[in-house]
């Protein structure tokens, strides 16, 4: 496991203190800050979602620890106070969109994706995305590039998962998953290869991500 360290602040009256790896501790520290805003609202299971996925504190001696869900197990019964991957995540998110000069859409870490079955054994995947209004659909569709069948997918040739169980699988189609309908998304192994505008077929990145 990555060496973590401890990051602390005390600006809202009271001890706040996570962990991360060093590499984020920046970052860390300005979730403190952002946490410190709401100071009068602190207590034991109090949550905050400023991106991805919600912190929540868990009171402890004077002060509180700030958790997230366990991406890396099981996020729905399961906290941790490493915050090293809700960091990674919330600030990947915004690479692609950033990449391909569009706007941001949201997914949230239990938002749900469809995917082919068989997806996650492919090196190569197409992402594509459609507008919908149903609270927790993210509108993603993941399959192999190119799918393994022409023509649409029958019910039971597709599983329904957790944006979280995408990041599990395959971190570089999570990365993806901030960007808008209006592209598809072509991942190669552990990069994200093209972000296509589905209009006209124009690749919209510069480089692989």
């Amino acid at each position: 496991m990555p060496e973590t360290v401890v990051v602390r602040s005390a600006g809202g009256g009271r001890e706040l203190r996570t962990r991360c790896v060093p590499e984020v501790a920046t970052l860390a520290e300005g979730l403190l800050a952002e946490l410190e805003k709401h100071a009068e609202q602190w207590r034991d299971g109090y949550g905050l979602q400023p991106g991805w996925g919600p912190l929540v504190l868990r009171e402890e001696g004077d002060g509180f620890v700030v958790t997230a869900p366990d991406y890396a197990g099981n996020p729905r019964s399961e906290l941790t106070d490493d915050i090293t991957l809700a960091i990674w995540m919330s600030v990947s998110l915004t690479a692609a969109p950033r990449a391909a000069r569009l706007e941001p859409r949201d997914i949230a870490w239990d938002d749900d994706v469809i995917c082919a079955i068989g997806w996650e054994q492919a090196d190569r995947l197409q992402l594509s995305r459609i507008e919908t209004t149903t609270p927790g659909d993210s509108g993603w569709f993941i399959d192999a590039f190119p799918s393994v069948k022409e023509g649409e997918l029958e019910a039971h040739e597709m599983v329904r998962l957790p944006a979280w169980r995408i990041l599990q699988l395959r971190r570089a189609a999570a990365r993806a998953m901030a960007l808008p309908p209006t592209v598809k998304v072509v991942v190669d192994g552990d990069r994200i290869q093209a972000i296509v505008r589905t209009s006209d077929g124009a690749v919209l990145n510069e480089a692989p991500l």
